[in-house]
């Protein structure tokens, strides 16, 4: 079904009024954003795929688009579900709000994607993969967001994924994934809670994270991100990281390891895999404004 564009179906699935399409349907298939400034409002519709084509293709595609929002959408149940749930590909301004996504392979994937809002979305069943922010994605935020799975090995909540292109002369091209703001997301249930690959200088902020094996799981060389006021339990162990020295704190601000006072709050190569991963200020308690024993004893709930 296309929506917006010169092949503009929208009356065959809802009712249009100017550039917003709202459906008064559930519809079987797959959507296709095809112009820019468009509003779909899915209207708590079903939106599931062919029972011949289980698992596969895109539940709502928006590529080289800007200003669309994609509201109140029910993507995929159960086998029924897609490969990629809702599919942001170098598009700009894109906003995700409000949708529930079931059992889709990638339930929510940006690539080469700036400005972009995924706000309060609900994700779950059989997810490989949660959100993804992929290649040179930047400026975009991840807010209010749950994310679950009930798939035990191989899965990950959120992963922050950049590329390394080869140039026409044989030369590495690194593309990173930069500058967005993931902040008050629950992520649970997920072999990774949160994977860094090729990112820099993004914000991850007041989640919560669980994880079956590593919490936080870091793969670049070297760390520039900045990680504070997040409640963390990773199973295994809260982070991890591949080669690069971490700090897992930032302007005074640490995290909550599942750790109480009056023992330490954060132990080097326990609740990390390295002693040069460390959080030089974690937090007493979930409730962001306890930082350390001492102050938390003297001024509870306070910075």
């Amino acid at each position: 079904v296309h929506i917006g564009g010169p092949d503009d179906q929208c009356s065959m699935v809802g009712y249009r009024d100017g550039n917003r399409c709202t459906l008064t349907t559930d519809l079987i298939g797959e959507i296709s954003i095809d112009g820019d400034d468009q509003i779909l409002d899915c209207n708590d519709h079903l939106l599931t795929q062919y029972a011949s084509y289980p698992g596969s293709g895109i539940g709502i595609l928006v590529s080289g688009r800007t200003g669309v929002l994609v509201e109140n959408c029910h993507i995929g149940a159960g086998s029924a579900a897609y490969g990629d749930g809702v599919l942001v590909d170098f598009s700009s301004d894109v906003t995700l709000r409000g949708c529930e996504i079931e059992s889709s392979d990638v339930a929510v994937e940006l690539v080469s994607s700036s400005g972009c809002t995924v706000i309060e979305n609900l994700i779950s069943g059989e997810t490989r993969e949660g959100i993804i922010l992929r290649d040179d994605s930047f400026g975009n935020t991840v807010s209010g967001d749950s994310v679950s799975t009930t798939l035990a090995e191989g899965t990950t909540s959120l992963a922050l994924r950049g590329a390394i292109y080869i140039s026409d002369i044989g030369e590495d091209i690194i593309v990173l994934v930069r500058e967005n703001v993931i902040e008050e997301n629950t992520f649970e249930g997920a072999e990774n809670g949160i994977l860094f690959s090729l990112t820099a200088d993004n914000d991850i902020l007041r989640n919560d994270v669980s994880s079956t094996a590593d919490a936080i799981k870091i793969l670049n060389s070297e760390w520039t991100d900045r990680f504070y006021h997040n409640n963390i339990n990773g199973e295994a162990r809260g982070a991890y990281s591949e080669s690069a020295p971490a700090e897992l704190s930032y302007a005074g601000g640490g995290n909550y390891w599942g750790r109480n006072c009056p023992g330490p709050l954060f132990v080097p190569g326990e609740d990390s895999n390295r002693s040069d991963v460390v959080d030089s200020t974690p937090s007493a308690s979930p409730t962001p404004g306890t930082w350390g024993c001492l102050r938390a004893a003297a001024r509870p709930g306070t910075w």
